[in-house]
């Protein structure tokens, strides 16, 4: 069954980019990369070099709008249900966010597990801070990978500290209605914690399937200014933050 890689996004427009050229050695010709803008769309000069690197006929770009301001969860939620709902009901869900670089070998490890019959599939991943300066540069910071260690009724423990990329059955997305609009922000947990109920056969890889990059604006205000608390110093709060089960 092809596969169906959906990323939401909103304004990061140079990891989408960057993604492009990794998907473009591991999608096969039938596969889909359906990127879903959360009110925007991608510059003109962007979309061309991603075009080039998969072809317009792997592509599907989403463009949101929205009346009124939404909560944070019915904006990603939202925009993962859309982007699965435009998938071809045949096509299995791999849910990729914007800053998750997927490793060479990535979707190759997840067609064997769904092929062989998992129904829920993600693993450990690399892990990586773009630190703004305050002199105004930016530089990645290499953090300690994510490992798991998965027993069945994990999620429902919340024994897994974060998901990067997973991987879903159609089948399995379609019984449990996607993602939920009410649930930030543990929407990832609450779908897993909803596919142990169900019965799924759930597994984690054992490799790293990508790398994430957490951005400066989302958890490092502590680098530009931000107060110290319980003695902490920024780094030690910015990583704290960062390795906590819902900062992901």
């Amino acid at each position: 069954m092809p596969l169906a890689l959906i990323t939401p996004t909103r304004r990061r427009w140079h990891w989408l980019a960057r993604q492009a050229k990794i998907l473009a050695e591991q999608l096969d010709p039938a596969d889909r990369w359906i990127v879903v803008c959360d009110d925007d769309r991608p510059p003109a000069n962007v979309w061309e070099e991603i075009e080039d690197h998969l072809g317009h006929q792997r592509l599907v770009l989403v463009c949101l709008r929205y009346a009124r301001p939404i909560p944070p969860a019915a904006c990603v939620n939202r925009a993962r249900n859309v982007g699965a709902a435009m998938a071809p009901a045949d096509y299995n869900i791999v849910e990729v966010d914007d800053h998750d670089l997927l490793e060479p070998f990535a979707l190759s490890q997840i067609r064997h597990a769904l092929e062989a019959g998992y129904e829920y599939v993600f693993g450990d991943f690399h892990q990586q801070a773009l630190i703004e300066l305050s002199d105004g540069r930016a530089v990645l910071e290499a953090w300690p990978d994510v490992k798991h260690d998965y027993r069945p009724g994990g999620f429902a423990r919340h024994e897994i500290e974060a998901i990067g990329v997973r991987a879903i059955q159609r089948s399995l997305w379609e019984r449990l209605g996607g993602w939920r609009n009410d649930v930030w922000p543990c929407a990832d947990y609450d779908f897993a914690q909803r596919a142990e109920a169900d019965g799924a056969q759930i597994v984690c890889l054992e490799q790293p399937l990508c790398t994430v990059t957490v951005e400066a604006e989302s958890l490092s205000a502590e680098y530009r200014g931000g107060s110290k608390e319980k003695g902490e110093s920024e780094k030690e709060k910015v990583a704290r933050q960062a390795l906590s089960p819902f900062s992901l």
